[in-house]
């Protein structure tokens, strides 16, 4: 006779019919309207570059270099005839309702045991208090850090060229994303404590940071490999249909399928990892898990 796995992997498929709904909209929406470039896309084409004797320039520094990383989607294409940079703007305003509900959803299911959506919308501009400091922090930070990234791989260019200059480059990058993902990790259990504890958003803050520090390798590292493995998983996914021959029609759609899984993964597995291990970190009772008589 033992309880259920606190594991917040475990919780994610334990309850992914109840969160599926609560994310699937600004998951589908940032696959389709979140731009589809990213560092990895960025390296091809320097490789790219390098193999057939090009030279690598920035002299459109947003275009060739910092759309590559940063969260903004500011392209010109039209959707519908409108440009797309109100869809990439609503898309955000979903996102952000679709994480306070999720975390809404969560923290009232590990408090209360209640699988209910009631009073969802009542809730939703106490959540949205709670949680939009930590996302607004995150994203300027991701914003201000890239910014700084491409910056040094330009002052990188200017110093080396080709195979050295690439691993210069990759190396670097590799640096500051670890960096930014350790900080991201250190303050994750940030909303929770607001949540669980009323607790204004600096000491809240300062407080997650105690938290994962004391537990690392469970909570950073964790969420390193995390982005580490479904990284990787949607690198395969761009290179599968160029294995296999298939149209850029087929092409399209498996990337896109790949991009809507991916953010469905990390829109639920954040709420439930956040949650989760504040709760064992604060050794808070946790009304969702049950006994288990049999193994």
């Amino acid at each position: 006779m033992r309880l259920q796995s606190k594991s917040a992997t475990y919780y994610v498929f334990k309850n992914f019919i109840y969160l599926l709904p609560l994310v699937v909209l600004p998951s589908l929406m940032l696959a389709f309207f979140q731009s589809e470039k990213g560092p990895v896309v960025l390296f091809i084409n320097m490789a790219n570059i390098i193999k057939s004797g090009g030279q690598i320039s920035f002299a459109h520094f947003y275009t060739d270099l910092y759309s590559f990383f940063s969260l903004v989607n500011i392209k010109s294409d039209a959707v519908l005839g409108i440009n797309a940079i109100w869809f990439w703007l609503f898309t955000y305003v979903v996102l952000i309702i679709g994480l306070c509900m999720a975390f809404t959803f969560v923290e009232r299911h590990i408090k209360l045991g209640t699988h209910r959506y009631g009073n969802f919308f009542k809730n939703l501009n106490e959540s949205f208090l709670f949680l939009f400091p930590y996302l607004f922090l995150m994203f300027v930070l991701y914003q201000v850090w890239t910014l700084l990234l491409c910056g040094a791989i330009v002052l990188i260019s200017i110093i080396a060229q080709g195979w050295a200059f690439f691993a210069f480059s990759l190396f670097i990058t590799l640096i500051f994303y670890t960096a930014y993902f350790v900080f991201f990790s250190l303050l994750i259990l940030t909303p929770p404590s607001m949540y669980f504890d009323g607790y204004r958003f600096g000491f809240a803050a300062s407080y997650s940071a105690q938290l994962t520090g004391a537990h690392f390798f469970d909570s950073v590292i964790r969420i390193l490999a995390t982005v580490l493995i479904s990284q990787a998983l949607l690198f395969l996914c761009r290179l599968l249909p160029q294995q296999f021959w298939l149209p850029d029609m087929y092409d399209n759609v498996v990337l896109i399928l790949a991009r809507f899984l991916f953010y469905l993964w990390w829109l639920m597995f954040l709420p439930s990892f956040s949650v989760c291990k504040y709760a064992e970190y604060t050794e808070t009772k946790r009304a969702d898990l049950k006994i288990k008589i049999f193994d």
